[in-house]
């Protein structure tokens, strides 16, 4: 008996474009993309959801899923955050594409919204491109607060990398800080700034980001030889008032399963694991 011929994923997926890339800080490994519906506008959305892209590759249809980083506002093209992790996986010949290369969006699924996970006071916590639901998250939020409908008490949110060069999105966050229609607190949060002699200790954390949430909120903390310490810019009570010990308050967790299952620890048996929402990688 012959197999039946395998289905083309993307006969049930949206034409699009590469329309752009921006690297990050000149960062070749991580970049901004944004892809374009060739017709009409993008597949609709919730903030926080993810994507299927696809595209073909030496005669084959590869397929990966992303965090979709753009607002569901944007209908004309969607942004992802993406990070080449140069290990001979689809992500490289995404790095590798010129402008105009065609691809593909899957119609868009996940549960790590706001229409599932809701409360007044909100900590949007990420490593890496962990962080990319939550810029259309706030984005969205932004565009609530401006069309006059719901928005919280108050929002943060933590971004955990490994050196400054790859905090993406820290101009958009920076000034969300000053602008943003509800308190806003942006905590980026660099694990090896030991290694900068230049680390602005004036706007960024020194220490893991799950080492610097449970540290403001009173949990355990390791005794990190490299140091945990708030930027000088931080007033942690006002951060910590900000995140009130109640059912009012609510943290998300995004990113690598180290930094999820670390601070899942140290919440463990307090009343913040109950409060606390994740979103594994792998």
């Amino acid at each position: 008996m012959n197999a039946r011929p395998r289905r083309d994923p993307r006969e049930k997926m949206t034409p699009a474009r590469l329309a752009g890339k921006e690297l990050v800080q000149g960062n070749e490994a991580l970049a901004v993309f944004t892809v374009q519906p060739l017709e009409g506008e993008v597949p609709a959305f919730e903030a926080g959801q993810f994507t299927r892209l696809a595209w073909e590759w030496e005669g084959e249809v590869e397929q990966r899923t992303y965090s979709i980083a753009s607002a569901p506002e944007q209908t004309d093209a969607m942004e992802f955050y993406i990070v080449d992790t140069r290990l001979g996986l689809g992500t490289s010949h995404l790095f590798s594409f010129p402008l105009e290369t065609p691809l593909w969006i899957a119609k868009p699924v996940g549960k790590f919204t706001f229409s599932k996970h809701w409360a007044p006071h909100l900590a949007l916590v990420g490593s890496g491109t962990g962080v990319a639901p939550y810029v259309g998250m706030v984005r969205h939020l932004v565009d609530e607060a401006k069309a006059g409908r719901r928005t919280p008490q108050a929002v943060s949110v933590w971004h955990g990398v490994r050196s400054s060069i790859e905090l993406g999105y820290r101009e958009e966050f920076e000034a969300l800080e000053r602008e943003a229609p509800f308190p806003f607190y942006y905590m980026p949060c660099v694990s090896r700034h030991h290694d900068e002699p230049d680390f602005d200790r004036e706007k960024v954390n020194r220490g893991r980001v799950n080492e610097i949430l449970a540290k403001t909120l009173g949990l355990a903390v390791s005794d990190d030889p490299r140091g945990i310490e708030f930027a000088e810019r931080i007033d942690p009570e006002a951060l910590r008032a900000s995140l009130p010990d109640s059912e009012d308050s609510l943290i998300l967790l995004c990113g690598n399963p180290a930094m999820i299952d670390a601070f899942e620890g140290v919440a463990d048996g307090t009343s913040w694991a109950d409060r606390t929402v994740y979103e594994r990688w792998w």
